[in-house]
């Protein structure tokens, strides 16, 4: 591990970033695959270095996993996602949350508290969870996504394909959308194993009657192929990079299409 890894693991261990608020949330814009209009925005975390800029967005989970703190990353996350939604009431967001957070009864009870304490951020609230934990975790998942179901809010599989989830498993969850995992997304012009797998997961989604959106995309081909094959929403470099949110903020409103 390299010294600048250690000294981060080191300030995130000591909760810095938790108590002096040095935790953001950056959007990347999901837009529609036909007219490119932004849908929506996934909230990614990010946290500030005390000496400034940010911790590489590719490091933070791991980091947080092995210093035991993603359930108190997880509920700021919640925290700033829904006060950020009561200060800009046209906002639609997805947060994720990891397979710990979502079977963890505190988590849940400080969802259900939040969203029902601000009427109106509910059905502009997507969850993303991975597909992995829905096959590891089961019954405990599905309860999980029924009671954030029940809450107004939509679910969405993150990362979907990377998994094995088979039809009659996925069929079992109230799910909204599936997310194509991105690894499958970005050599669709040269791997006709991956058109192949993704027409198949489009086909999939269609048959199950959820939203699909397609990862990762960087390019325009690809976004083409992807329209046409009828994926409803593109995220990618292509249509927009993550950037720092700050809610309320003149000339910063969050807009989804009306």
């Amino acid at each position: 591990i390299s010294l600048g890894l250690v000294g981060s693991e080191m300030c995130i261990r000591d909760s810095g970033a938790l108590n002096e608020r040095r935790i953001k949330l950056a959007l990347q814009p999901i837009v529609g695959a036909g007219d490119r209009a932004v849908a929506f925005h996934e909230a990614l975390v990010r946290i500030e270095r005390p000496d400034g800029g940010h911790f590489a967005p590719g490091d933070l989970l791991p980091m947080l996993e092995r210093r035991g703190l993603v359930r108190l990353f997880d509920h700021r996350v919640l925290e700033l996602a829904v006060a950020g939604l009561v200060q800009e009431p046209k906002a639609r967001l997805s947060i994720n949350v990891s397979p710990l957070s979502l079977t963890d009864p505190v988590w849940l009870d400080a969802f259900k508290l939040l969203i029902r304490t601000h009427s109106g951020v509910a059905e502009r609230m997507i969850v993303e969870v991975t597909e992995t934990a829905t096959i590891s975790q089961g019954e405990e998942s599905l309860r999980a996504i029924c009671a954030i179901k029940d809450c107004g809010a939509k679910v969405a599989i993150d990362d979907f394909g990377a998994g094995h989830t088979s039809l009659k498993h996925l069929r079992q969850y109230p799910i909204d959308m599936l997310k194509l995992d991105g690894a499958f997304t970005q050599n669709l012009a040269r791997s006709t194993d991956d058109r192949f797998f993704v027409k198949t997961l489009l086909d999939l989604a269609q048959h199950l009657g959820v939203e699909t959106v397609a990862e990762w995309v960087d390019n325009e081909p690809a976004a083409r192929m992807l329209a046409d094959w009828g994926v409803t929403y593109l995220q990618g470099h292509l249509t927009g990079a993550a950037e720092i949110w700050e809610p309320g903020q003149a000339g910063r409103a969050v807009r989804a299409a009306a």
